[in-house]
């Protein structure tokens, strides 16, 4: 699909995901599951009355089967989980409406995680993630904290092995302010020279207070005995030797890269529809431009290699 077409209102129902909506019947189906087993004990007990505890059987047995047909996805009322569409510069938006949550909830994930690293580098994609929200040219790194704390919101930037996430919690009424200082922090990136020397400071503190776990050590002598040579094999918060050598040029170059609408998902969650969301979304992000991707190519993990 070009990024001047548009899936508009693609629903996303349970049956894409292999899943089934057994909400509404859950508490029969929980409440069968204890009395089920406690019948069975009872067959030795009543064997003169055998006969009816089969019947009891029988029926829990079958209300159990029907429950799983009416709540099955393919029935006529299974609503669909999310709703999608891919905005014109590629950026594609999940909204999933959810009248009952008084807040919205919104996630941002970007294809950047840790195994973008380059071997020398490792850990850049987590400071470049994490430095997010310390600092744009508009904004300070406390102003940003004040603004979404003056509301009641929450924002923070995190990295995983296979993606960099953004998360904004706040009411709906406030939504606008919060995704205004959102797409500041996504767009506008400062990577101020001190901001990065305080992070990588944090950063060695953190691999050395995990040197400490014996958890940790464990975890990851078993990545590295699991996946070998792979990235996944490293935590994203690299070493210490390669986090000395990331510099303000690696960390642009990196957000260059990887930072780009065809390469960012948005979720949004709560009292909003997909058009509000689009409405909302598509102004404050219309001006974030699409570009050939040019980094590596993160290689296979081994564990699918062998799978496939």
């Amino acid at each position: 699909m070009g990024y001047g077409q548009q899936a508009i209102g693609k629903s996303i129902r349970p049956d894409e995901y292999g899943t089934c909506c057994l909400a509404p019947v859950a508490p029969c189906l929980r409440l069968t599951s204890y009395l089920l087993p406690i019948a069975y004990c009872l067959l030795p007990a009543f064997k003169k009355d055998i006969i009816m505890i089969r019947k009891v059987l029988f029926i829990m047995l079958t209300f159990i089967a029907c429950a799983g047909t009416i709540a099955s996805p393919s029935s006529t009322w299974a609503e669909p989980l999310a709703q999608k569409t891919i905005l014109a510069n590629g950026l594609t938006l999940i909204v999933a409406e959810r009248n009952q949550l008084p807040t919205i909830h919104l996630q941002v994930m970007i294809r950047a995680g840790s195994t973008q690293d380059p071997p020398h580098l490792l850990g850049l994609a987590n400071v470049t993630a994490e430095l997010l929200t310390q600092g744009t040219p508009q904004r300070k790194a406390t102003q940003i904290s004040r603004e979404i704390e003056s509301v009641g919101g929450s924002l923070s930037a995190s990295c995983e092995s296979d993606y960099a996430a953004v998360n904004l919690s706040i009411l709906k009424k406030d939504l606008p302010l919060g995704l205004s200082i959102l797409s500041d922090v996504l767009l506008n990136p400062l990577f101020a020279v001190e901001e990065i020397e305080r992070k990588i400071s944090e950063m060695k503190a953190r691999l050395k207070r995990m040197d400490e776990e014996p958890r940790q050590v464990a975890q990851l002598a078993f990545s590295k005995k699991l996946f070998g040579s792979h990235p996944y094999a490293h935590p994203t918060e690299g070493s210490s030797e390669t986090l000395s050598s990331i510099s303000q040029k690696d960390l642009r170059d990196f957000y260059k890269t990887y930072y780009r609408p065809d390469n960012v998902i948005i979720v949004m969650v709560g009292q909003i529809s997909l058009a509000e969301g689009k409405g909302l979304i598509e102004p404050l992000f219309k001006e974030w431009k699409p570009a050939p991707f040019i980094g590596p190519v993160a290689p296979q993990s081994p564990l699918l290699r062998c799978r496939s």
